[in-house]
């Protein structure tokens, strides 16, 4: 599998980890291809798992999904009109689709915090207007009349005050197109469900200063009341792994007759929630109840939603991932890990993928190629300091914190490491030996909710009081790749439907 040759050192990416050669998604793609396929579209990768479609769900993040609408699809109607064709293109592969927003009168302080720097950090050039003309609407109070007048919608989508009611209003027209081809198909026997989560049924129709009300809602009432839940999730990331948690559960208790769940979003994120879940799964000896599959869309050089050779998904199977990851980590560790010792490596992978960049945290000059690094060598030589990142899922916050020794040291191998390099710079070096406080906090605070657990209210005693530290120069790592010898009898691992498979021995790359 080929990298992508335009990404060089490491940059923030527009959602979710570091980008780059030393990224995350880069350096996952390299290693562990036997996990990986890229598929022309979501058909095809359908097709490479041989499921039927009644056999499968896709879930799908909308704020990708509206965000993404090309730039000349301007006025309301042809807004609609990509995002329609969009969800009718995962309808024709999957019986139920489940499209997830989030949910901002419940989101975290901190996730409130990475938006506002994100909407400060835009560089988009402003028109500017007479003070008595208003142009498009930059409040929650406008009706649809004042919507279908504006003529370039994406800027109510930039505008985060506006965009809610905006969404809620896509969602509604949308469905009552998608309805119309429910229908038709129903008559030739292709059963299709849509169902959206965490928007408001009414759409611009909610009267101005009514209080939004988000649900979940589609086209099938029945189907929507089996997705209903008891608490809030603010965050959609959080919702595509929630959302195909309660899929299994209504497998497990035949209420729905399902194969395969199709993960289908943008943000690197969903890679740590997922392996997390999987290390979780290990621990609790809770067995799959289906395939699981994370499908990331990358887009061509034209920004259409048309699957035509548009775009590409780089396709992963989760369990097999997580396999290969396990294995890489423990290549110097002479017996098997346990289940637990297992999901503790994998949150302190993860939560170095945080700190080497994310939506919450950032360590200047770290980078996740360090992480894949250094951790096998920890994990050997501090065994005691990688049991601390059990506190980790904790619910009481305190004991949260308690796994700062384990990312301190880990920063500090990464130092060793990288001092050891031609060209390594002094500056780098020093920030990774004396790491601030706040950062590794915020560190532990990330792998926590991406768990599940999230510490709310004032966050001042997880870092998030401070300004975030600016980005710093990334130096090249190594190339990635080695052979590696694997640590436990294992004569081979397979896919579960991409036929590719491991054994020991095998080049990693």
């Amino acid at each position: 599998m080929q990298l992508n040759k335009g990404e060089t050192s490491v940059g923030r990416s527009a959602m979710g980890l570091a980008s780059g050669d030393n990224g995350v998604k880069s350096i996952l793609k390299s290693r562990y291809a036997q996990a990986s396929v890229t598929c022309a579209s979501i058909t095809d990768a359908i097709k490479c798992t041989n499921t039927p479609r009644e056999k499968a769900v896709i879930v799908i993040d909308g704020n990708v999904l509206l965000m993404q609408v090309p730039q000349h699809a301007a006025s309301f109607s042809a807004y609609n009109g990509i995002v329609a064709n969009a969800i009718r293109v995962a309808m024709a592969n999957a019986k139920i689709v489940v499209v997830v927003f989030d949910e901002p009168s419940c989101m975290t302080q901190a996730k409130a915090e990475e938006q506002r720097r994100r909407d400060a950090a835009r560089t988009k050039v402003s028109v500017q207007f007479s003070a008595d003309i208003t142009p498009h609407p930059t409040t929650d109070a406008y009706t649809l009349k004042e919507l279908h007048a504006t003529s370039d919608c994406h800027v109510i989508v930039r505008c985060r005050p506006a965009r809610q009611r905006f969404f809620d209003q896509v969602a509604r027209e949308v469905l009552a197109t998608l309805k119309r081809s429910i229908n038709k198909w129903a008559e030739g026997g292709a059963e299709s469900v849509v169902l959206f989560d965490g928007l408001d049924p009414l759409g611009a129709d909610r009267p101005i200063g009514q209080a939004r009300e988000p649900q979940i809602f589609g086209s099938d009432p029945e189907v929507a009341a089996l997705f209903q839940r008891e608490h809030d999730i603010g965050e959609g990331d959080l919702k595509l792994l929630w959302v195909e948690q309660r899929v299994e559960t209504l497998v497990r208790k035949g209420k729905l007759d399902v194969d395969l769940n199709i993960t289908s979003t943008i943000d690197t994120d969903t890679l740590a929630i997922s392996l997390l879940d999987e290390a979780k799964r290990g621990c609790d000896e809770e067995e799959r109840g289906i395939k699981s599959m994370l499908a990331f869309r990358e887009r061509a050089q034209k920004r259409d939603w048309d699957d035509d050779a548009k775009a590409t998904y780089w396709c992963l199977d989760v369990a097999m991932l997580h396999h290969l990851v396990q294995m890489d980590m423990w290549s110097l560790s002479k017996n098997e890990p346990t289940p637990l010792e297992s999901r503790c490596g994998m949150a302190l992978m993860t939560c170095g993928w945080a700190l080497a960049g994310s939506d919450f945290v950032r360590q200047p000059g770290f980078n996740a190629s360090m992480v894949f690094d250094a951790l096998p060598g920890m994990i050997k030589a501090s065994p005691n300091l990688v049991e601390l990142m059990a506190h980790s899922w904790s619910d009481d916050r305190d004991d949260a914190k308690k796994v700062l020794p384990a990312l301190r040291r880990l920063l500090l191998l990464c130092a060793a490491n990288y001092a050891e390099k031609k060209g390594a710079r002094k500056a780098t070096v020093e920030g990774l030996r004396n790491s601030e406080c706040d950062v590794l906090l915020r560190g532990a605070w990330t792998v926590a909710y991406w768990m599940g657990v999230e510490h709310g209210g004032a966050l001042d005693d997880f870092g998030f009081s401070l300004p975030s530290a600016s980005a710093d120069a990334v130096p090249a790592a190594r190339p990635v790749g080695t052979n590696r010898v694997m640590p436990w009898e294992e004569s081979r691992v397979v896919s579960r439907f991409f036929e590719r498979e491991a054994r020991q021995k095998d080049s990693i790359v």
